[in-house]
């Protein structure tokens, strides 16, 4: 059989000389035969293996011996930064073998995507985003399709557990329909399960599948050192990876937060040319610290994700994680940006640890890694929003025949399991809101809604939250991942991480900007924070530092192994990395307490409980999206008792009360129950008000959701669970703790990882809707702004404040107030109430009239009205002559109302009543009569 090298077309072996190519790599031996026999490929190996080349060279020779038309070949990246890199890359070869290379993204200019239009390319490279454009806008460009034949997705491993995956899966189950059996390459990092990947993109194809990879791994050498207990923890950071640095260094951070501060202390400490990268910052000085990169010219660059995947870095010498990241597959993809190189054999690496657990934790995802284990890819099943999407998307074209359509869901991975009565209820809320209209029988065409929300023009400032550009609807991404923080004024203190902000609530101090801010107010929909300075509060400090690793089930197995062979053989059981010295005795001072006072190290086989003041701790290697599954479940079920709880990767903690007994209402739970109550918990949670702000306008909701609208709250509420809890995990541990696999230690000293679960940050159970809850609580009766703060839990400020709202014309649960004669207290009530109201005992007097002969008058402004109307009226007009006086009142909504006695010039004690209705005017009016009189007469209080 011919050699791999030979099996390609002489022209591109022609190429391969003038390279100065004399062998190919290992990984493209072995991908050129299978692609060259048409199969579906998924190409996986470290960075710098050569992959790009694995993919693309079979199916250039294939094209240089065959007749192609324009499109023939689609590249899709899902990272707008590779583009540039692979358009230089690719036109090298393409363009000598006679094939037009054209790129589409969001910054490429107008003139150059009307070239794409004048003379079509042979091979376009692109985004999920801008083919999603392409298929459901692009009129003309759309029939190139028609000529695809092979598609190659790159850095796959990046979007195959992400909503982007599940549109690209869509895209091109499209494709197929509209072009034929296209061959499909991949191309990915190392994943734990490629074939999965594969399935995954390949789902209606018939073609055969094959998985490439190489069986050799490159050498990971990691130093591994501890922050510490440190009062200056920033400045104390800066320095640990200052004593790292050699040129050039990438620093890899968990947030954009953390990238800035340690930016920042890096240039006090005097260190010259570091540079920073991260999402947040505008394309230009991101490009501005790649190209620094390339040429050398830069010690150090702190990045986050965004260096992660295969931008041309240059010549990287060493890798430094701030933090360990969550799983094996993220420390393999940072540390393998300095080998990128396929002749560099050794992964340099340093992580700096919080602690000794992380440093413990840093050991395990190096010990997986070493030895070839990595995470397999979580898929999202069915998401509905993103089907949605792709619907309309299609009847951007025109019709769409809802069969049709079908065929389409069901050919792909994701929606296999999606049943005919699932998208028919789908398609009637469309219809009904407004995004479709019928067009024909089992037949629709894009509604007038859809075009009021994604709008061509642009829009002011002052738009409605839900008007969107145009642009954005065909991308899955989420538009904010962070919370602005504004005072009640409107005033823009800074900003929160999203992931920080689920851990807030009303009533929670903060430190931003160097001042103490409580939390007055969290608005999901806007994604903003309003608080208020308070200079005396204890406030939580929000270091970003403090979201630490949702550990993988991978990494957590390790770290399990790990734990136990250095209590069992002491620190030199850790011989695949090297430990610092401020590491070493870190670790050695962690375990030996554990030795001395005897208490278990948690493990995955066994639950280990603990009381530390008024909270019981959990303690488990489970991972924190299981412990926040048991957490909220506990929530939730005991929310009459409880208020909050505190989650780690290692366990929870939950606070005891009278009456309350965690562990007694846990061992209660049966495992099959726990998904059921998680999904109701779920509904008080931010991670599902998040989830449902990111859905709802593909469904068209703009409107305050009722319970009409059910389908899309259960589908926030489905993907949620999906994307932030793991209801298997929690199912294991609580199996444990019914079989007794429990080790409970309450008396003595908190072991280290119990002292350290509090101190991490409280989370609550969010008031999803305050609005409904007050209704509840107001329901039949009437009550002070206390005592509902009291029932509901929730800030006087914010009860207040909601209530203010609630007796505005237009809301669904609309209040009046009244002030008690007996107390002087102002009462709410709601206004379908207000005849129950007067009518109960205890509020009687507070609409009685001393004197009904005497004459007041009524002072009113209407809701639009800048002038105030005067009535003349007696007490008895109201109490007996009901609709002649509210004949007399101008307005059918008030905005401001006062009733002034015509027998006394002083105004003092006079109330003001504000957004009265004409239903409840009559009422409000004898209150203010019933207050004034008693006033009057010294029989008041």
């Amino acid at each position: 059989m011919p050699s791999p090298i030979e099996m390609l077309n002489e022209k591109i072996r022609k190429l391969l000389e003038e390279k100065g190519w004399t062998k190919l790599t290992e990984i493209q031996e072995k991908a050129i035969p299978e692609i060259m026999a048409g199969k579906n490929v998924i190409i996986t190996a470290p960075t710098g293996y050569g992959k790009t080349e694995a993919a693309l060279l079979p199916i250039l020779s294939m094209m240089s011996s065959s007749n192609v038309e324009p499109v023939a070949l689609l590249y899709i990246t899902p990272m707008r930064a590779l583009i540039n890199d692979l358009y230089l890359r690719i036109s090298w070869w393409a363009e000598r073998l006679g094939f037009r290379v054209a790129r589409k993204h969001g910054d490429v200019s107008q003139s150059e995507r009307s070239k794409r239009l004048r003379k079509a390319p042979h091979i376009l490279i692109t985004t999920p985003e801008s083919l999603e454009i392409d298929l459901d806008w692009a009129t003309r460009f759309r029939e190139y399709y028609r000529n695809l034949r092979w598609v190659i997705v790159d850095e796959v491993h990046e979007i195959v557990g992400t909503k982007r995956g599940v549109q690209l899966a869509l895209l091109l189950s499209r494709l197929r329909r509209y072009a034929g059996d296209f061959q499909l390459v991949l191309i990915s990092a190392t994943v734990g399960d490629p074939m999965k990947v594969l399935e995954v993109f390949s789902y209606g194809s018939k073609r055969e599948r094959s998985v490439v990879s190489v069986a050799r791994r490159k050498k990971i050498e990691i130093v591994i050192d501890v922050i510490g207990n440190d009062r200056n923890y920033w400045r104390r950071a800066a320095e640990k990876i200052a004593k790292y640095l050699e040129p050039i260094t990438l620093v890899f951070t968990n947030s954009k937060y953390a990238s800035e501060r340690l930016h920042e202390e890096l240039v006090k400490l005097g260190v010259k040319d570091v540079l920073v990268h991260h999402a947040s910052l505008s394309p230009e000085e991101r490009e501005e610290a790649e190209k620094a990169l390339r040429e050398g010219k830069v010690t150090a660059v702190i990045c986050t994700k965004t260096l992660e995947l295969g931008i041309d870095v240059g010549d990287v010498k060493k890798v430094i994680l701030f933090r360990p990241p969550s799983t094996v597959f993220s420390l393999v993809q940072r540390l393998g940006r300095s080998g990128h190189r396929h002749d560099i054999e050794v992964l340099n690496g340093v992580i700096i640890a919080n602690d000794a657990v992380e440093a413990l934790y840093a050991a395990a995802l190096t010990k997986a890694a070493v030895e070839g284990r990595v995470e397999e890819p979580r898929i999202p099943e069915k998401p509905l929003d993103v089907l949605v999407k792709e619907l309309v998307g299609m009847a951007l074209q025109g019709e769409v025949n809802i069969d049709e359509a079908y065929e389409i869901f069901k050919s792909t991975y994701h929606y296999r399991n999606l049943t005919r009565e699932e998208l028919d209820e789908v398609v009637k809320l469309l219809i009904d809101n407004g995004i479709l209209q019928e067009s024909g029988p089992g037949r629709v065409k894009v509604g007038q809604l859809f075009y009021k929300i994604w709008r061509f023009e642009k829009t002011s400032d002052r738009r409605a939250w839900w008007m969107k550009s145009f642009s954005s609807f065909f991308s899955t991404i989420g538009e904010k991942s962070t919370y602005s923080v504004r005072t009640e004024d409107g005033r823009i203190v800074g900003e929160l991480d999203a992931s920080y902000v689920y851990k807030l609530y009303p009533g929670a101090a903060i430190r931003l900007g160097g001042r103490t801010w409580v939390i007055v107010a969290i608005d999901e929909l806007a994604a903003k924070i309003i608080v208020r300075e308070e200079k005396a509060t204890t406030a939580i400090v929000p270091v970003w530092r403090g979201l630490g690793p949702e550990a993988s089930h991978t990494a957590l197995e390790a770290l399990d192994k790990v734990l136990k062979e250095v209590y069992e053989r002491g620190i030199d059981a850790i011989t695949w990395v090297k430990l610092s010295e401020d590491a070493r005795r870190e670790v050695e001072k962690f375990i030996e307490e554990y030795r001395v006072s005897k208490k278990p190290l948690p493990s995955r086989d066994r639950v280990i409980i603990e009381q530390v003041g008024d909270e019981l701790i959990i303690l488990g290697l489970m991972g924190e999206a299981a412990a926040r599954t048991l957490g909220y479940a506990l929530l939730y079920a005991a929310r009459s008792y409880t208020s909050s709880i505190r989650t780690s990767y290692y366990g929870l903690s939950i606070r005891i009360t009278p009456g309350f007994n965690p562990l007694e209402v846990l061992s209660q739970i049966k495992p099959d129950d726990i998904e059921n109550l998680a999904l109701e918990a779920i509904m008080k949670t931010p991670y599902y008000l998040n989830t449902l702000r990111d859905i709802r306008l593909a469904f068209g909701q703009i409107s305050k959701m009722g319970p009409e609208d059910n389908l899309v709250k259960l589908e926030a509420a489905r993907q949620a669970l999906q994307e932030f809890f793991d209801v298997t995990e929690a199912k294991r541990i609580l199996k444990l703790v019914h079989e007794g696999h429990v080790s409970t230690h309450t008396a003595g000293a908190a072991s280290p990882l119990a002292r350290l679960l509090i101190s991490m940050p409280e989370e609550k159970l969010w008031k999803v809707d305050i609005e409904k809850e007050l209704a509840e609580a107001l329901k039949g009766m009437a009550f002070t702004v206390e005592e509902l703060a009291s029932m509901t839990g929730l800030p006087e400020k914010i009860v207040e404040a909601k209530l203010r709202e609630m007796r505005k014309p237009g809301s669904p649960y609309r209040v009046f107030q009244f002030i008690d004669v007996d107390t002087g207290d102002w009462r709410w009530a709601l206004e379908e109430d207000v005849e129950e109201i007067v009518g109960l005992e205890e509020f009687r007097d507070s609409f009685k009239p001393l004197k009904l002969n005497e004459h007041f008058v009524l002072m009113v402004r209407g809701v639009n009205s800048e002038d105030f109307a005067h009535v003349l009226i007696s007490a008895r007009d109201v109490v007996e002559k009901r609709e002649e006086f509210l004949r007399q009142v101008p307005f059918n909504e008030i905005y401001e109302l006062k009733v002034l006695p015509i027998t006394d010039d002083s105004k003092a004690g006079i109330p003001r009543y504000y957004y009265v209705s004409r239903r409840t005017l009559p009422y409000v009016v004898l209150n203010a009569i019933a207050v004034i009189q008693r006033i009057r007469s010294l029989d008041y209080y």
